[in-house]
């Protein structure tokens, strides 16, 4: 039973889109005044964004950026109540070669597996042999839940100003989703890591 993380990247894009969104507003009005004739009417209008030479390698356990996380094997009796969590499993992701100085949140986000909105775990593969009524739950180091795509649930890397390499550890487990429900089967999510740098 594993289920498996993933790793990419995103460079934070949120300030070049608003300023974007402001340029384009102040320009037109500032300037549409001066058309006197829609053939000829020009409006300038400017473009801004970010670019970054350096972004992070991820590594999952002292790996790539593409790793499994092997759960252990469990008995559906640990299950048998919602909310019901087992079997969990510690894991690590390290940013490698970051930006120095900088603050670098990491989520995990959907990537393949469908999620359940109202726990914010993985949902587990509906492929034949697997198990029904379980889900994936992540956990960081201080056993705060890491909600699957909610940017408000983010674990902040910190780099230092020399650019070494930052650790920290997560834990996965199985979730019971309903009372009985669990049946016996195989665990497979995938989840993905995204990175916005501040």
């Amino acid at each position: 039973m594993f289920a498996q993380l993933t790793g990419k990247e995103r460079i934070g894009k949120t300030v070049g889109w608003i300023l974007l969104g402001v340029g384009m507003s102040t320009s037109t009005s500032a300037l549409a005044e001066k058309c006197l004739s829609t053939s000829a009417c020009r409006i300038p209008v400017s473009f801004t964004g970010i670019y970054r030479d350096d972004t992070c390698r991820i590594s999952i356990n002292n790996g790539g950026s593409d790793e499994t996380v092997t759960l252990p094997t469990l008995s559906t009796s640990n299950l048998q109540s919602n909310g019901d969590e087992a079997g969990s499993q510690q894991f690590n992701i390290t940013l490698k070669s970051c930006p120095a100085s900088q603050r670098i949140d990491l989520h995990f986000v959907s990537a393949g597996s469908a999620i359940d909105s109202s726990t914010g775990n993985l949902v587990n593969s509906s492929e034949s042999g697997m198990s029904r009524g379980v889900q994936i739950r992540i956990r960081d180091e201080s056993a705060r839940q890491m909600f699957i795509d909610d940017h408000s649930s983010f674990q902040s890397y910190v780099i230092p100003s020399g650019g070494n390499d930052v650790t920290h550890y997560y834990s996965a487990s199985y979730y019971a989703k309903g009372s009985g429900v669990v049946t016996s089967g195989g665990v497979r999510a995938l989840s993905g890591i995204e990175l916005i740098y501040n």
